[in-house]
């Protein structure tokens, strides 16, 4: 333990006399550009940063790197295939769910990136909005539950006294 603190200390010291040592182009990426940052520099001044690209059809893993005294924040991105984003089936079989259970929509899908704003026929739902991320609901689903009532039996009142 004592050897791994003189190291950090001494990597400390060094970050702390080198702040403004610029970073160099990010290397190594497979199938990045050769000018793998938007920015088309050679190299980034410290506290500077590179928007990442990739040949196409891929998308850089890292959509931005950060520069601090030399070394690059994360320390590398890589290449992959374009994520398409996946449309989202709106929640079905919910007891008590209104017959468009997702508010304004129609169609049994919702885009990836909307919103299901949950109705119910009766009571109220246990989620205000499911999100559409990645073709997956956020959270997945909602129930519908009654209000309770509490309200006291009344001589001659409604029966049930809660309406």
């Amino acid at each position: 333990k004592a050897l791994s603190k003189v190291h950090f200390l001494e990597a400390m010291v060094e970050i702390s006399e080198n702040r403004e040592r610029p970073c160099s182009l990010p290397s190594g990426m497979i199938n990045a550009p050769q000018m793998p940052c938007e920015e088309s520099q050679v190299t980034t001044v410290s506290l500077g940063s590179c928007t990442t690209k990739c040949l196409a059809p891929l998308e850089p893993s890292e959509e931005t790197l950060h520069c601090f005294a030399g070394f690059w924040s994360p320390s590398f991105f890589h290449c992959r295939e374009v994520q398409e984003a996946a449309p989202c089936a709106v929640p079905t079989g919910i007891s008590n769910a209104a017959e468009n259970p997702c508010q304004g929509l129609q169609g049994a899908t919702l885009s990836p990136g909307s919103f299901c704003f949950p109705q119910c026929q009766v009571g109220s739902a246990t989620e205000s909005v499911l999100a559409c991320l990645a073709g997956q609901l956020e959270p997945s689903t909602f129930s519908c539950v009654s209000q309770e009532c509490f309200a006291p039996n009344v001589t001659f009142g409604a029966t049930p006294s809660c309406l």
